[in-house]
């Protein structure tokens, strides 16, 4: 899991910088994402709904609630930045660099997607092993692309803005998370 943080961020960096405008793929997928989703408009605002702030910042006060209560306060402490890294580094850093490097054509990586990906990726690595992570893991995925596909049907993103979102908060969450976890300190054993 240490490689997989610095790869994915580095993944959305090589993406950003390949990228001078929409390449064919993205403006193909976009174009047929909206005319199978023509006129409608509610259909679109579902999909994209798992992406904003009003669904995720209860999600995350909730989770970090919950890592207080079950005095988990480094698992706390993650649940209440990650997501938000992920969100300032899109928002704040990445897309005036990279609206800069394509002259304005471009709005990578996505930022809801950042933020929706950590949020998915925190509840992920905060479950516990077995069935209830991979029920985490497959709601993530489905609620990501889900989100992904409503965000370019109605034109907001391209597919590789979304993919690079999908980066960039995976890869700040499982940095925060490997980085909490060599910091804990050790049971003692005797």
């Amino acid at each position: 899991m240490l490689i997989i943080g610095p790869l994915a961020l580095v993944a959305a960096l090589a993406l950003g910088l390949a990228r001078r405008r929409p390449w064919p793929i993205d403006v193909a997928w976009q174009r047929d994402a909206a005319l199978w989703f023509d006129g409608q408009p509610e259909v679109l605002g579902h999909l994209v709904l798992p992406s904003e702030p009003v669904v995720l910042v209860p999600v995350v006060v909730v989770v970090v609630v919950l890592c207080m209560l079950g005095r988990d306060r480094p698992a706390a402490l993650l649940a209440a930045t990650a997501p938000l890294v992920a969100v300032l580094s899109t928002t704040a850093v990445l897309k005036p660099v990279f609206r800069a490097l394509s002259a304005g054509t471009l709005e990578y990586p996505s930022g809801h997607t950042a933020s929706l990906a950590a949020v998915c990726a925190l509840l992920v690595l905060l479950t516990r092993p077995g069935v209830a992570r991979a029920v985490s893991a497959g709601v993530g995925m489905v609620l990501v692309v889900a989100a992904g596909i409503g965000m370019v049907a109605a034109g907001y993103h391209y597919p590789f803005d979304i993919v690079g979102g999908c980066a960039v908060g995976v890869g700040v969450v499982v940095i925060g998370h490997v980085t909490r976890r060599r910091l804990a300190p050790t049971p003692s054993t005797g």
